[in-house]
This record gives structure tokens, C-alpha cells and sequence, in this order.
């Protein structure tokens, strides 16, 4: 099934081509999935595989599991990031990317900071190596 996202709204595509009449910056979905002895677990501790085809309740607890990343080096670090191959023909899906927390932080090793999901903030964003232990 085709997208019905526009091109020019694609946060794939090169950002000179991408619509100028956006009043935000530019953003881009990301699932945010807990990894726990078990394995990977969505927001409301749905099991999570994916490298597998997702069911059609799995689909909907990644999308209620995902946020909306705008802040620029994360925005590139996301964006560089593949799309999980069994996402790529589920339209809910095709353009989000994966974040895996491991202790409540995501750490990626080319991003000075790390995130953390708050139940009352939300997504929290913490700058540089001094913040492992805050």
C-alpha cells in the first residue's frame, strides 16, 4: 500500500527538497521500546520483535509507544538510522525509526546526551557524558 505522506513531508528525502512552509523544524517518529530481561517491551509492556512482520495490535501499541523528535542532533541521528526492515510495508510504520532504552536512558554512541522517557515530562533530553548519574 502507497504512503499518503507527501513527499515533500518525507524526513528521508534531502531537507532542500523538503516542504519550506512548515512552521516547525523538521521531525522525525521514533518507537521507543524498553529492552528488559525478556527482550524488548513497548510503553504498555506489549512484547516487541522488530525484526518481525507486526500484528495489527502490535502496530497500534508502537505508534501509541512512539514520540515526535524534533531537536536537530537528534533529528540527524534518527534520520541516518534505518528503518526496521519488517516496518517497511506498514504504512503506520514505514517511516518511524527505533530507539531502544536500556535502564530508562538511550545512549547512542554519536550523540553527546542521551534520552530518557518521564511519565510526566515526557521525552527528556540530557546533554553530555556528566549527565550518567543526574
Amino acid at each position: 500500500m502507497p504512503s499518503l505522506r507527501s513527499e515533500d513531508d518525507d524526513p528521508c528525502i534531502h531537507e532542500t527538497m523538503r516542504a519550506r512552509t512548515r512552521l516547525t523544524s523538521p521531525s522525525v517518529t521514533v518507537v521507543c521500546a524498553a529492552r528488559g530481561q525478556d527482550g524488548l517491551f513497548l510503553a504498555d509492556g506489549t512484547p516487541f520483535l522488530p525484526e518481525q512482520p507486526p500484528a495489527r495490535e502490535t502496530i497500534r501499541a508502537a505508534r501509541l509507544s512512539s514520540v515526535s523528535v524534533h531537536r536537530r542532533e537528534w533529528f540527524k541521528h534518527f534520520i541516518r538510522q534505518p528503518v526496521p526492515s519488517s516496518w517497511a510495508k506498514v504504512g503506520a510504520l514505514q517511516s518511524c525509526r527505533l530507539a531502544v532504552f536500556e535502564g530508562g536512558r538511550y545512549r547512542p554512541e554519536n550523540v553527546a546526551g542521551s534520552m530518557e522517557l518521564n511519565r510526566e515530562l515526557g521525552l527528556v533530553y540530557r546533554r553530555g557524558p556528566a549527565d550518567e548519574e543526574s
